[in-house]
Formats: structure tokens, C-alpha cells, sequence
């Protein structure tokens, strides 16, 4: 995948980096409901109305689900607030593209390399 600015970024990279974001941030839960379940603190998940597991097992099982479950909401999320990021980008312009030196436009009667 190549490099993008912030300032051109589209709808489709949009909902990946907050989807991405999310799920990482679902790997630390189910990190920490890893270690929890192994001190004994009461931990489960519940899957659906049918579903429910308790202790170690559900710990471990968060590992796998739980940035699953971030990473889909975290979609919802992107998709939600992606015209607002762009709303915002221009009032407060703080992406706006930069010139590198390299880039700067040429004046007439300046040399350039």
C-alpha cells in the first residue's frame, strides 16, 4: 500500500486506519481479560443469547474475538465520522499539503538544481 497524506485521504483508507486503531486497541482487552481470567478475577464472554463462556477459557477466547468485535465497530465508527474529519481538516487546516524544498515552485530568475 503506498504512503498517503492526510489531506487526501479517502473514504476506503479512512475506514481501514479507524477499523486498524480499533482492533489494536481490542487486542489490549483481550490481553488484559487474559491476565485477569488467570488471577482469577470473573471473567466471560457472551457470544450470542446461546453462548456463554466463563474463567481461562473466555480469556482466551477474548484474545480472538474481542479485535474482531473492536475492529467492526471501529468500521462503524470511521463511517460515521468520516465527513466530520473532513469538515474539520478544512476549518482548522491542519493538514494542509506542505511544500518540501524540493517541491517549491520555481520563480522566474531563480535557479534551481
Amino acid at each position: 500500500m503506498l504512503p498517503r497524506a492526510l489531506d487526501d485521504l479517502r473514504f476506503g483508507p479512512y475506514i481501514r486506519l479507524t477499523a486498524t486503531i480499533f482492533a489494536a486497541l481490542g487486542m489490549i482487552v483481550g490481553v488484559v481479560g487474559l491476565l485477569a481470567s488467570l488471577v482469577g478475577a470473573d471473567v466471560f464472554i457472551r457470544l450470542l443469547p446461546l453462548l456463554q463462556v466463563d474463567g481461562v477459557v473466555a480469556g482466551l477466547l477474548g484474545l480472538l474475538v474481542m479485535p474482531i468485535f473492536f475492529a467492526l465497530m471501529g468500521a462503524l465508527v470511521g463511517a460515521a465520522t468520516f465527513i466530520p474529519f473532513r469538515w474539520l481538516q478544512r476549518v482548522f487546516g491542519v493538514f494542509e499539503p506542505q511544500h518540501r524544498a524540493g517541491d517549491a515552485p520555481s520563480e522566474p530568475g531563480v535557479r534551481t538544481r
